[in-house]
């Protein structure tokens, strides 16, 4: 349901904005993600899981997992919690057999856990040989996300351009905002690129700013494309200065896959820039200040939150969440049970190192604080901010109980891993995971 006018909230209340999902009408304002129109229509499952089918619903909110991928105008696997909402667009639901709330397929999260370890297809499909080639047709079936084809996902013409700038600054937070203005007091030729489409209307003396727009790698001769929807840019810097920032990190424990369980930053975005109430019951754990933070914005929106939990004071031996339907209805915290249908977990935050790492920095793992911090960057390439550490810690995760019983328990939600599989691959001999 939406809130009351909130004070930056992104939408505009005055108009309307009408589009289809799975055959649905459903409407929303301009402002609005696809997603965040959907979850304030009251719909709460968004995905379906790759590998076992399993319901899955917002999580983060900001285009880093998997749980919103949808067909958007023929278009596979758009990120609808950060698409923004257009009218008359066409939303389907992908990867299900029969619908998002009845899909066939789920028996494999059921029935086909003890037949389905990571690779199975190759232990179990190699004899007789002869059928190979039909169990690679069934498998090629089921497996990807979503379907590439047909004429309405080759309506959109994209076109490539080759620029080159001075200092080029992937990230437009604080950190990168600073850099980008500093940088363009010592000249012309500065970009600022953002993922982000609340930043497409930063402006900042001397830069151009690109937004939304994302920086998909860093190549030799620092060669970044940079997607901006309809046009790839092919930037070639002379400096690049990477202010990713840093990701909340999910817990790990049974059933934190569930429909209902959010990271800080989204139940924060709902509520503020959606005016959306995210629930009626919560329960938070979180391991710093501005994720135990949410607390307040839920009591403000109206959300009773039953407890809050601060991972650093008060580490937990146990955490388990109660589903109905694939929703969570509770959580067991050292087995003291509580109603919820909101569950914010965070364990810390990782700095987003991924696009320094590709570009060749050695990345270290810190033990005291539990996070990977990236180093000896190249010569032209510089870090700032949270992605190089600053502010950034996660909690010592806990042994997440297996086994009959208990719900998974994942460590990727990308590619449905549990504990599970990362411990028989351990028993296996695998030392690189």
């Amino acid at each position: 349901m939406r809130l009351p006018p909130q004070p930056n909230e992104l939408i505009d209340r005055s108009s309307r904005v009408i589009f289809t999902f799975d055959g649905l009408h459903y409407g929303g304002h301009p402002g609005d993600t696809i997603g965040s129109a959907l979850y304030a229509n009251g719909q709460r499952i968004f995905s379906r899981s790759f590998k076992y089918h399993r319901p899955r619903g917002l999580l983060c909110c900001s285009g880093h997992c998997p749980n919103c991928l949808m067909t958007v105008d023929g278009v596979p696997n758009v990120r609808v919690c950060v698409e923004p909402i257009r009218q008359d667009a066409v939303v389907e639901s992908q990867n299900v057999l029969g619908s998002l709330n009845r899909d066939l397929l789920s028996a494999t999260d059921k029935f086909g856990g003890p037949f389905t370890p990571v690779g199975f297809y190759y232990r179990t499909m190699i004899r007789p040989r002869r059928m190979w080639p039909l169990y690679e047709k069934v498998l090629r079936n089921l497996a990807g996300l979503g379907k590439v084809g047909g004429a309405t996902g080759h309506a959109r013409r994209y076109d490539t351009e080759h620029r080159r700038a001075r200092v080029l600054v992937v990230g437009g937070g604080r950190a990168g905002r600073a850099a980008a203005t500093e940088a363009a007091a010592e000249g012309s030729g500065v970009v600022l690129v953002d993922e982000d489409a609340r930043h497409a209307g930063v402006q900042l003396e001397g830069v151009e700013v690109l937004a939304p727009a994302r920086a998909l790698g860093i190549w030799e001769g620092n060669l970044v494309p940079v997607d901006c929807g309809t046009v790839l840019y092919r930037y070639r810097a002379e400096r690049i200065v990477v202010a990713t920032g840093a990701l909340e990190q999910p817990l790990i424990f049974p059933g934190n896959d569930l429909v209902g369980v959010l990271l800080p930053s989204a139940v924060r975005r709902l509520v503020r820039d959606f005016a959306i109430k995210p629930g009626s019951q919560a329960v938070v754990l979180a391991a710093d200040e501005r994720e135990l933070g949410v607390a307040d914005d839920l009591r403000e929106a109206g959300v009773e939150v039953s407890r809050v939990v601060d991972l650093r004071e008060m580490p937990l031996s146990r955490i388990e969440a109660d589903s109905h339907k694939g929703r969570v209805w509770g959580v067991r915290l050292d087995g003291r049970g509580t109603r919820c249908d909101l569950l914010v977990v965070s364990s810390g935050r990782q700095p987003a190192y991924s696009l320094l790492a590709q570009a060749g920095a050695h990345v270290q793992y810190e033990p005291e604080r539990g996070i990977f911090v990236p180093g000896d960057l190249p010569e032209t390439i510089e870090a700032v901010g949270s992605v190089t550490g600053d502010g950034c810690h996660t909690v010592h995760p806990y042994r997440a109980p297996q086994g009959k019983g208990h719900d998974k328990s994942f460590v990727c939600i990308c590619e449905d891993v549990t504990t599970k599989d990362v411990s028989r691959a351990v028993a296996e001999g695998f030392d690189s995971i």
